[in-house]
C-alpha cells in the first residue's frame, strides 16, 4: 500500500512540473511576440501627442472667407514626421500636412504658401478653403513617413471666428 501511494504523489508531482513547464514556455513565446508586434506599430507612443488647440480666434470657421483655421499642438514627442488632416461633411477632404509642403488651397496662418510642422511642444495654425462649414475635422498623426494611425483627435463642431 505505501508504495501505491508514493506513486501517485509522484504522478501529481510530475503532472504539475509538466504543466508549469509548458506555461512558462507558452508565456516566453506569446510575451515576445506580442512584444514584437506592438514595437512595430509606434502608434501606440504617439496618442494624445497631436491634438487640436480650443480657440475662438485660430480653431473655427471664416464664414465670410469660407476657410478653417485649425491649431494644431504637437505634444512631448518628436517620431510624428508629418499629418493627415480630414475635414469632412458630405465631401471629406483629406490634406497631408508635410514640412515645406506646398498644397493649394492651404497655407500657415501668417500667410505664407509653405508649411510648417510643429515642432516638439509648439502649435501651428493652418488656414484650408472649403466650400462649407465642416461638420467635423479630424487629425491622424503619421510615423516614420508612412503608417497613418487612428484619429489622434476631432472636432465635431467649429464655432465661427472672432
Amino acid at each position: 500500500m505505501a508504495k501505491k501511494s508514493q506513486s501517485q504523489i509522484i504522478t501529481a508531482v510530475l503532472l504539475i512540473l509538466i504543466v508549469i513547464g509548458l506555461s512558462v514556455i507558452i508565456l516566453n513565446f506569446s510575451t515576445s511576440f506580442v512584444k514584437e508586434k506592438l514595437e512595430s506599430t509606434g502608434c501606440f507612443d504617439v496618442i494624445g501627442q497631436l491634438s487640436f488647440v480650443n480657440s475662438n480666434k485660430y480653431t473655427c470657421y471664416d464664414d465670410i472667407q469660407k476657410k478653417v483655421r485649425l491649431k494644431v499642438h504637437l505634444g512631448d514627442l518628436e517620431t510624428i514626421s508629418d499629418f493627415l488632416i480630414e475635414v469632412g461633411g458630405a465631401d471629406t477632404k483629406s490634406i497631408k500636412i508635410t514640412e515645406g509642403a506646398n498644397i493649394t488651397g492651404v497655407k500657415m496662418f501668417n500667410g505664407t504658401q509653405v508649411l510648417e510642422m510643429p515642432k516638439k511642444n509648439e502649435e501651428r495654425t493652418y488656414v484650408i478653403d472649403v466650400n462649407e462649414k465642416p461638420e467635423s475635422v479630424k487629425i491622424h498623426p503619421i510615423i516614420n513617413n508612412k503608417e497613418v494611425c487612428e484619429v489622434s483627435d476631432s472636432l465635431d463642431s467649429l464655432g465661427i471666428c472672432r
